[in-house]
């Protein structure tokens, strides 16, 4: 439900800004994108345990707010690409696609999930590791995007 619920968000402003509705600056939308996802590995790491539920409205309104600074973010190459196009089908098609490899990760982290699970590794350290990888990885392109602004 959230990977969809993101792929909603992702549409509705890669369509908005696509069509001139909105114009935010691509380096604030290039340093929100990693803020993103560095508030989810946050989470992971530290909040993980006290919420029951995923589903719930504040996860889903998250979600959907995260979606729309993804798809801010591909706005001007999507623009650039069908630039001659209308922006209906080629849309369809690239949420498609978005939904469809969104879809395919999440298998994937199940399987490797899975995978470590059998093998013995507890749940925290997947979580921790995972989480510190991401973490580790975005700092540098935070301090990178942060420049531009």
């Amino acid at each position: 439900v959230l990977v969809t619920v993101f792929t909603i968000g992702h549409t509705l402003s890669l369509w908005a800004a696509s069509a001139g509705v909105i114009r935010i600056s691509a380096s604030w939308i290039e340093f929100l994108i990693p803020i993103t996802i560095l508030l989810t590995a946050l989470h992971v790491l530290y909040w993980n345990n006290t919420i029951v539920t995923k589903s719930s409205a504040p996860f889903t309104l998250l979600s959907v707010f995260f979606g729309i600074i993804h798809g801010l973010g591909f706005s001007n190459y999507f623009s650039m690409v069908f630039a001659d196009q209308g922006i209906g089908l080629p849309l369809l098609y690239f949420t498609l696609g978005i939904e469809a490899a969104q879809i395919l990760a999440v298998i994937t982290v199940i399987f490797l999930n899975t995978l470590l699970s059998h093998l013995g590794v507890s749940m925290r350290d997947r979580l921790l590791v995972g989480s510190s990888i991401i973490i580790g990885i975005l700092v540098p392109i935070l301090i990178s995007s942060s420049s531009s602004l």
